[in-house]
């Protein structure tokens, strides 16, 4: 009778195990293939969205309403923005931000605005068109490109025709004519901040965030791990560019410098850093 020998047994088994080995090597060569081109794009996407975000805002800075506004616009009520003409970004720290990462502040009226349909009689009463909407409790700035004032708002009636009455919680300090332009005025925030969220390796998930004027946080983009900033400034009529921290209130910044790690969130470890520099 013919049979099977012991010893092509062995051999059918070893080739078998070749055949298997080779097989597993291919699987994980092209897990690890999509694992890294997963962890890519996922960061590509991010840093995309991140980098618009802080581009579009950056470049907005120090923008009071008119875009070809008089270099000595004068803020009639500066609140808390002093010297809002020289600060248009500020370096910001505070117990949220991740470990040595930055962040910074930006100042600017919103892209839309209103118009002043009627010269003001009185200095509590806006008749403003009807888009965009204000609520109560928003920071306002209006101008005429030669004054701006910044207010808020204590109320808003909306009029059958869509016309806003606004009225400030104080009176403005002057009286402006029709055509003025009414704007949200926004203060944003941006920093790195912890996700109550983790890894597959459970490491902490951290992201990018913004907080607005009213401080309502909100997260921008995940996987965003630190940002290093450097500003650049006039000082004794040269420009120079310095670290955040060295920084102060004071301080003419004319451009801004900044690097954002960037991780994958996936089971496949990768880490890149994006640049942008924005010219104020």
């Amino acid at each position: 009778m013919k049979g099977t020998t012991l010893i092509e047994l062995m051999l059918a088994l070893l080739i078998s195990m070749l055949i298997l080995s080779s097989l597993t090597a291919v699987y994980l060569a092209t897990k690890k293939i999509i694992q890294t081109q997963e962890a890519l794009t996922t960061i590509l996407e991010n840093s995309n969205i991140a980098i618009f975000l802080l581009n579009s805002d950056l470049k907005m800075a120090g923008y009071m309403g008119c875009a070809a506004q008089d270099k000595n616009l004068v803020i009639k009520n500066k609140m808390a923005w002093e010297s809002i003409n020289k600060n248009k970004i500020q370096p910001y720290y505070t117990s949220d931000i991740k470990p040595d990462s930055e962040g910074f502040t930006v100042y600017h009226a919103d892209k839309e605005n209103a118009f002043l349909l009627r010269a003001m009689l009185t200095s509590s009463l806006l008749y403003s068109s009807d888009k965009p909407f204000f609520s109560e409790g928003d920071l306002l700035i209006i101008t005429d490109c030669k004054m701006s004032e910044l207010f808020f708002v204590n109320k808003v009636i909306k009029e059958n025709t869509g016309i806003q009455e606004i009225i400030p919680e104080k009176p403005l300090s002057q009286l402006y004519g029709q055509g003025a332009k009414i704007s949200r005025f926004d203060i944003h925030t941006y920093f790195i901040g912890k996700t109550p969220r983790y890894t597959a390796f459970n490491d902490p998930i951290y992201a990018l965030y913004r907080l607005d004027q009213r401080s309502h946080k909100k997260e921008l983009v995940e996987g965003v791990n630190n940002m290093k900033i450097d500003f650049t400034e006039v000082k004794n009529n040269q420009v120079v560019e310095r670290p955040s921290k060295e920084m102060n209130p004071e301080s003419q910044i004319i451009g801004v410098s900044i690097m954002l790690t960037f991780v994958s969130l996936n089971a496949f470890r990768l880490q890149k850093n994006e640049y942008i520099y924005v010219s104020i």
